[in-house]
């Protein structure tokens, strides 16, 4: 009798076993790609369907989800033991801003603002629950409004109940650009609209890569920096010419298809500078200076290969040569504060 080797036994018999099961879900034409040759491969992957468990939904989760306040109540009575007091919030908050629940908002808040009283949210502790709402990028409205009256109820809702605004980053908010309500109130309470993470733009520097200029002249009324960027030390002009990186783009592109990308960026840039410069208060020099590395948008432009914008800049009254004699009193001055 032929005896085969362990491993090949073993795949065989796996095979032999796949046959017997159904073809996955996603095979179509009648499960013909799980015949023949294709056996091989779908086989395995049937077995593996079958022997793999399925997790049983969280009955706490599904009563949240269907916006079922009673049953909430009932699980939540004695301590549901599988979910806690803050998942219970953080599924509250997301399934009032969650598209699927449209229809069903009045449960769903109720549930929300049952959750709220299970949970203490005072100081700092409500600080990563507004964060949650800050992120939310659920779409509910055609004009692609980030559901903005859903997350302004969350958030006036956790700051009644003590929440903090302080450490928020609104740099991650999502649809900012539309709502004329919910960063105010956020700022409001606390809220730095130029805080962000090391090496991340702030939300000034998001709203006008977006070409968003009302928002962003809104947000400078509010406190936010046209000079500041998360950028390293660089000021927000100097991003801007940063995203028109000509020196970068040129190797990729065909010669014709550079030539109309870069005069579209060249544009842009130009023009969103401007803005900056007139509109919102930036200084044309990025307020360069021993502190910030003496680095100068003008130098920025001229870096990323945009000779066009380093001229828009000059004739915004930014001083060409401030970088270079910046750097030579850093030089003579030596090691000192300004270097620490």
């Amino acid at each position: 009798m032929l005896r085969l080797p362990r491993p090949a036994a073993s795949v065989i018999a796996t095979l032999a076993a796949a046959v017997l099961l159904p073809a996955p879900a996603w095979a179509t034409n009648d499960g013909q790609l799980c015949s023949g040759v294709g056996l091989l491969l779908c086989a395995p992957l049937a077995l593996v369907q079958v022997l793999t468990p399925r997790p049983t939904e969280n009955p706490v989760f599904k009563a949240i989800r269907d916006g079922d306040l009673d049953r909430v109540k009932q699980l939540t009575k004695h301590g549901s033991g599988s979910a806690t007091p803050e998942y219970i919030l953080r599924a509250a908050i997301s399934a009032y801003m969650d598209p699927t629940g449209t229809g069903r908002d009045a449960e769903h808040l109720a549930v929300l603002q049952h959750a709220l009283t299970l949970v203490d949210v005072s100081g700092d502790k409500g600080t990563t629950f507004l964060q949650t709402v800050v992120m939310n990028n659920h779409d509910l409205g055609k004009q692609g409004d980030y559901n903005a009256p859903q997350r302004l109820t969350i958030a006036r809702l956790l700051l009644e109940h003590g929440a903090t605004a302080r450490g928020v980053m609104l740099n991650e908010c999502h649809g900012c650009e539309t709502d004329d309500d919910f960063v105010p109130l956020l700022i409001q309470h606390g809220a730095d609209p130029n805080h962000a993470l090391p090496g991340s733009p702030a939300l000034l520097d998001h709203l006008i890569a977006q070409d968003h200029q009302s928002a962003a002249e809104r947000l400078v009324n509010l406190g936010a920096d046209p000079n500041g960027s998360g950028w390293g030390q660089r000021s927000m002009l100097s991003r801007i010419s940063d995203g028109c990186n000509l020196k970068r783009m040129r190797p990729y592109l065909a010669p014709e298809r550079f030539e109309i990308e870069s005069q579209a960026c060249i544009a842009r840039t130009i023009e969103r500078t401007r803005f900056a410069v007139r509109q919102l208060g930036a200084d044309p020099n990025g307020r360069a200076s021993p502190a910030t590395e003496c680095v100068t948008p003008y130098e920025s432009a001229l870096d990323a290969g945009n000779v066009a914008l380093a001229q828009a800049l000059v004739s915004l009254g930014a001083d060409a040569d401030l970088g270079r004699r910046c750097r030579a009193a850093l030089r003579a001055a030596g090691p000192g504060p300004a270097l620490q």
